[in-house]
């Protein structure tokens, strides 16, 4: 799209995270299908990524920065490693699990691990 339409790579690349915006919007606040969109935005992410991708190894005269591969994956690796440093990380609960289990999980002794302290359930444990 970038070099067949003369769109250039920083606005394809801009379009298709535009794309993605909109179908991470419709996620939020549509009741469209979470299937239909998950499948949208993997199929996005292919041209998004062909697109960044052309944008750092291309040559100047074609628009590109002109990174070596080396270099653009260690650009990329970077972006990874800092998004993934900045989004908040919090241990998710199992959706069928009970909440008194999960609240003693990490618990040294598996006799202790669900029961003490419990105010629900008087069980004797070791």
């Amino acid at each position: 799209m970038a070099d067949t339409n003369g769109v250039g790579f920083e606005r394809g690349a801009l379009i298709f995270s535009g794309m993605l915006t909109l179908v991470a919007a419709e996620y939020f606040f549509t009741k469209l299908s979470h299937t239909v969109l998950f499948w949208t935005a993997f199929i996005l992410t292919r041209p998004l990524g062909a697109t960044l991708g052309d944008l750092l190894t291309k040559p100047h005269a074609n628009g590109g920065l002109d990174l070596s591969r080396i270099s653009s994956s260690l650009v990329i690796g970077a972006f990874m490693v800092l998004c993934i440093s900045l989004m908040p990380q919090k241990a998710g609960d199992h959706p069928g699990a009970d909440p008194i289990v999960v609240k003693y999980r990490n618990v040294a002794s598996r006799s202790q691990w669900a029961l003490r302290d419990c105010p629900y359930r008087r069980v004797a444990v070791d």
